[in-house]
C-alpha cells in the first residue's frame, strides 16, 4: 500500500485573489429596468412614473461561492490525473458580486479540514496550523481567496476531495480520478 503525507503549503493563511475558476465565467447582473411612464399627458415635468421591474439583486455573504479543485504541478485544475502528477488541493472562495465582501473566522484558518477519501484507500483529513486569533478574511469584488494543501502523488483510485470550510459549516467537493501511469509514455 502507498502511504502520501499531505503538506501544508506556505503556512496559514494563504490569501488573495486568485479571479474565477479556470474556464468558467461568473455571470453578472443582467437585468433591466421596466418602468413606465402611467400618466396621460405630453409634458415631461409632472410625470408619476412607478418602478415596476423585478430588480432584487442585493449581494451579499450568502451569494459567495465555495469550491474545492485538485490542481497538478503545472497549476491546471482538473479531474484526471495519474500516479506520476504531483497534486494540490485548493479550497476557494469566489465573490461573484460588484463590491467586496468580508466574513470572519473563529481562528486564522480559511479551512477547517481538508478531507481526501479514496474509493478503495479510505478517508485521511488533514488540516492546516493557524492562530487562534478570530480572523477577517476580505473578498474583493469578482475575485477569489483561496487555500491549498500540497498532496503530492497519489495512488490509483476514484477520489473525493472535500474542503470544510471555517465559515458557517460551508463545504464544497469535487471527485477526481488517478490513474496508473504517466500518459506521456505509451
Amino acid at each position: 500500500m502507498t502511504t502520501w503525507l499531505l503538506i501544508a503549503s506556505l503556512g496559514c493563511p494563504a490569501t488573495g485573489p486568485e479571479g474565477g475558476q479556470e474556464g468558467e465565467p461568473w455571470e453578472t447582473d443582467t437585468d433591466t429596468d421596466t418602468d413606465a411612464d402611467t400618466d396621460s399627458d405630453s409634458d415631461a415635468d409632472l410625470d408619476t412614473d412607478t418602478d415596476t421591474d423585478t430588480d432584487t439583486d442585493t449581494c451579499g455573504l450568502a451569494d459567495l461561492v465555495w469550491t474545492a479543485e485538485v490542481r497538478d504541478r503545472d497549476n491546471a485544475a482538473g479531474t484526471s490525473f495519474t500516479t506520476e502528477d504531483a497534486l494540490r488541493l485548493h479550497c476557494l472562495v469566489h465573490n461573484p458580486c460588484d463590491e467586496q465582501l468580508s466574513f470572519v473566522t473563529s481562528d486564522g484558518c480559511l479551512v477547517e479540514a481538508f478531507e481526501l477519501t479514496g474509493a478503495s484507500t479510505g478517508t485521511v483529513s488533514d488540516s492546516l496550523d493557524c492562530d487562534q486569533a478570530e480572523t477577517t478574511w476580505t473578498v474583493q469584488a469578482g475575485k477569489s481567496t483561496s487555500t491549498s494543501l500540497f498532496a503530492g502523488q497519489l495512488e490509483a483510485d476514484d477520489w473525493t476531495l472535500a474542503c470544510l470550510f471555517n465559515y458557517d459549516v460551508q463545504e464544497a467537493s469535487v471527485d477526481f480520478v488517478v490513474v496508473e501511469g504517466n500518459p506521456d509514455t505509451p
